[in-house]
């Protein structure tokens, strides 16, 4: 199972507005999983805003969810400890929910999450490591969609996909559903 998980490989450093530089990499590796497990039962806001709690409530939970279907991951860390963990996105293939499922072929749509933890907020990185993600993932994976729900209390996030591109499709309970074309 420990062989499911991708390589982790440098992609570039982005900073947001503190002078701290993260390392955003491509791929996670078993340490930063065993945070985002970690992150996942004791961060208030994680679990406040999380869709599902079993996804990470164990190291073997996220395995088993890793490789129910295609995933591609992306990591940053403080500059110079890439062991560390500062916010993880993933991207997962995946049909749009209904009623929204006709929107976009299938084939084509993948899901998104974003999680900054808390040793890194407050420094504005969501959108220049959401732009850093999506430029790489659109290379690996051109002309894909890319859906995401976020809770409708949520309303920092949603701000920050609509400034980001993201088209609101409508609602599904507790969540408001967002859209975004591959801009590439």
């Amino acid at each position: 199972m420990k062989n499911s998980l991708p390589p982790l490989s440098p992609v570039t450093i982005i900073s947001g507005k503190s002078s701290q530089k993260y390392t955003l990499s491509l791929g996670i590796t078993e340490k930063q999983l065993q945070k985002v497990v970690n992150y996942a039962q004791n961060d208030p806001l994680i679990i406040a805003q999380t869709s599902d709690p079993s996804r990470f409530s164990s190291l073997t939970r996220a395995y088993e969810w890793i490789e129910k279907e295609e995933k591609v991951f992306f990591t940053i860390s403080p500059e110079k400890n890439l062991d560390q963990l500062s916010g993880i996105v993933w991207f997962e293939k995946s049909p749009l929910p209904a009623p929204y499922s006709t929107v976009t072929n299938p084939e084509d749509s993948w899901t998104f999450g974003i999680r900054i933890y808390e040793s890194a907020r407050g420094n504005k990185l969501s959108f220049p490591f959401m732009d850093e993600v999506f430029k790489k993932f659109w290379e690996l994976h051109p002309k894909k969609s890319v859906w995401l729900s976020t809770r409708k209390t949520n309303l920092i996030a949603q701000k920050i996909y609509k400034k980001f591109g993201f088209t609101k499709l409508g609602t599904i309970p507790d969540k408001v559903v967002y859209l975004i074309e591959d801009r590439t």
